[in-house]
């Protein structure tokens, strides 16, 4: 085909080597096919007279139903009365799959000239014939393909419906709303069709549509309801909303919520009166419709003020009415809520409405406004006032948040200030400028202002704001060093462990060293990469320092995950020590278990080496192909030590988790014991947190629940 290109003669000889594959019996079916489809494409691009030749050819393939279809493949696409003649003259002996092959061939060229033989075909004892004779009428139209299906328009099976209802969605509206009344009234037809043909009706006459959708909304039927209400999101006469609206009240409280949706969805504010009037409906779910319907239309003053009205009480329909009005939009309702924030005259709850409304719609124009209020008398309204800085105030703001901070009595109010300032500077983009206007004015501050500022720190983190914290840990007054501390060690990573380490060994305050010794411990307990080779060294220059006992328990606990000789050292410093000796004897154990090397690990499923398990190399896996249970991995730890968590990494193959498992805890290696803890794996890690007590040389994972999925372990540690 496309080296014949346009070639008259080219495409000629194509037309006539593929008419010669596809007449000859000899053909194999998929070659023919082949033929037909090429064939196709030729005759709508060859010349007349190699075309002619094509039909002559083809047309006896239509009394072969073994080879009908290979006829429609080349011709249901080539136009032109020549092949319309072919269609009706097969028809006419045409019987069974061919016949009904025809009719929809016929049907989709729009054969007039087919109509007669179609007509009398709607009575044929075969019902498929019948049904498809209808649908090609249908598709057909014109004015004497409607009134042979008009002639039988009592039939009322499905099919030959349907086929009224295509030829009613083709013919003109006073046709096709003709056609759809006599379905849709017609009660012995089944009730989709009917649905259908009220859904036609309603579209082809927008001028009764409104009392069709009433009257379908007054019955009982709820396809007709479902139909109705469908039908009003498109309604295209102007005041039909406002009618169905005004209606409501006529309906079924079912009816009337699933209208209401519907009115809401359309956009057409002419149904806002009688919205409004369903606000005060005896049934709630039409209510809470209702309320739902008002924001999504476009929306004026008087329906604002109703529902900061209704927003003003409790439960459901206040929260609904506030959700609307956050989505009310239209001429002047901004405004309307400045205005009321703004009217002394007005009840607290009332402006605080109004308030979070500003907020809700981000009206930073209001900000002025805003923090003027902090003046107000209302402690109430001041702390709605604050909540709507903390969605809409910009980090420039921060200094007059900051005075609000430091100028405010009550401890409430104080608190929603800082939040409102915490907010804020999270905005700003730079981590490290973000918070200069909090650390200079905890540098200016007195005591008073600092505790107030300093829980600041912790939320915004950043080099600047930790570097403030460490030095005012050092502060001489022991309650702002104390709070200063407490933020380090809530520190949200450990960029804080070095600052506490400096404010312990530089404190002169008792308390303020073992604070920063025990926060410093749960960074050191929390090591993980370049951390982790640091933590024998920072533990052990604190445990030189006087530390009160937890603190001193602490530290010796983060020795029991070193694996050094200096820790080991240390730790067996404090056996002598009563108070400390049951902690530094577990940290021996644990730091001798550590120094023999890895654990040795085997398992029951055999397939794979376990030994990839403890070999320090993340990219390597220990991999079964079943997650079965009763398979067994069990870790030798080298001598008895305490157990406390249980790791397994399976980042890279985070489906490789296993499903429910044991934990056991044994000295002996035949007798693993009752389980001590039962849990689940988890995607890309498992963490096992133990009871505490437990000790062993020994420690056993057992499935107890398959999943259905490989099991895949990189690392197993041992703590």
């Amino acid at each position: 085909m496309a080296a014949a290109g346009r070639d008259p003669a080219k495409l000629a000889a194509l037309e006539r080597s593929l008419t010669a594959v596809l007449v000859d019996p000899a053909s194999a079916t998929a070659v023919a096919q082949d033929a037909a489809q090429q064939l196709g494409y030729v005759v709508l691009a060859g010349t007349p007279e190699a075309s002619a030749a094509t039909l002559e050819a083809v047309a006896p393939l239509f009394a072969d139903a073994s080879r009908f279809d290979y006829a429609r493949l080349v011709l249901d696409r080539v136009p032109g009365p020549q092949v319309d003649a072919l269609y009706l003259k097969a028809l006419a002996s045409a019987t069974g799959r061919t016949r009904l092959g025809l009719l929809d061939a016929i049907g989709t060229r729009g054969i007039t000239d087919a109509v007669p033989a179609l007509a009398a075909l709607l009575q044929n004892e075969d019902a498929a014939t019948a049904a498809a004779a209808s649908l090609a009428l249908a598709r057909i139209g014109g004015a004497d393909a409607l009134a042979a299906l008009a002639r039988h328009s009592g039939t009322a099976t499905p099919a030959f419906l349907n086929s009224r209802l295509v030829s009613a969605g083709l013919a003109d509206a006073p046709v096709a709303a003709r056609i759809a009344t006599e379905i849709y009234g017609n009660t012995s037809a089944p009730l989709a069709q009917r649905s259908a043909a009220l859904r036609t009706l309603i579209a082809a006459n927008p001028a009764s549509a409104v009392a069709e959708i009433h009257a379908a909304l007054l019955g009982s039927e709820p396809a007709f309801h479902a139909v109705a209400i469908q039908a009003v999101a498109t309604l295209p006469t102007p005041g039909s909303a406002a009618a169905l609206a005004d209606r409501l009240g006529a309906y079924t409280p079912t009816v009337q919520v699933a209208l209401i949706a519907a009115l809401g969805q359309s956009g057409d504010a002419g149904a806002l009166p009688g919205l409004t009037t369903a606000l005060a409906s005896p049934e709630p779910a039409v209510r809470l419709a209702a309320l739902a319907a008002l924001g999504l239309l476009p929306g004026n003053v008087a329906v604002a003020q109703k529902l900061s009205d209704l927003a003003l009480g409790q439960g459901d329909e206040a929260k609904a009415a506030f959700a609307s009005l956050t989505r009310l939009h239209g001429p002047a309702i901004d405004d309307y809520f400045a205005a009321r924030a703004a009217d002394t005259g007005l009840s607290a709850a009332a402006r605080a409405v109004a308030i979070q409304q500003l907020a809700a719609r981000n009206q930073t124009e209001a900000l002025p406004f805003l923090f003027s209020l902090r003046d107000s008398g209302e402690p109430a309204l001041r702390l709605e006032v604050l909540d709507a800085l903390r969605l809409i105030a910009p980090p420039a703001e921060q200094p007059a948040l900051i005075a609000w901070a430091l100028g405010a009595q009550p401890k409430a109010e104080q608190t929603r200030a800082v939040r409102a300032l915490i907010t804020t500077i999270l905005r700003a983009d730079d981590a490290e400028t973000r918070a200069a206007p909090v650390v200079a004015a905890l540098k200016t501050g007195d005591a008073a202002a600092r505790l107030t500022l300093l829980p600041v720190l912790s939320r915004i983190a950043g080099q600047t704001a930790l570097t403030s914290a460490g030095s005012l840990a050092l502060s001489e007054d022991e309650a702002v060093a104390a709070a200063a501390t407490a933020e380090l060690a809530r520190w949200p990573d450990a960029t804080a462990l070095p600052v506490l380490v400096s404010v312990a060994v530089g404190t002169t305050q008792t308390s303020i060293r073992n604070a920063a010794a025990a926060g410093a411990a749960r960074f050191l307990t929390q090591a993980t990469g370049p951390a982790r080779d640091r933590r024998s060294t920072q533990a052990r220059a604190l445990l030189e320092l006087s530390l009160e006992l937890p603190a001193r328990l602490a530290l010796i606990h983060v020795l029991s995950l070193c694996a050094d000789e200096a820790s080991l050292a240390s730790a067996r410093g404090f056996l002598a020590d009563p108070a400390t000796a049951a902690v530094a004897q577990d940290a021996v154990d644990a730091i001798v278990s550590t120094l023999a090397g890895p654990p040795v690990v085997t398992s029951s499923a055999t397939m794979e080496d376990p030994a990839v398990m403890a070999d320090g190399n993340a990219t390597t896996f220990w991999q079964v192909p079943a997650n079965e249970a009763g398979t067994w991995i069990r870790a030798d730890l080298h001598s008895a030590r305490p157990v406390r968590k249980i790791f397994l990494d399976h980042r890279g193959r985070g489906w490789g988790y296993p499903g429910k498992f044991n934990v056991q805890v044994s000295d002996n290696p035949d007798q693993p014991g009752e389980p001590v803890f039962s849990t689940e794996g988890e995607r890309s890690e498992t963490v096992v947190v133990l009871p505490a007590g437990l000790r062993g040389r020994y420690v056993w994972l057992r499935l107890t629940g398959g999943r259905d999925a490989p099991l895949a372990i990189s690392e197993l540690r041992v703590e």
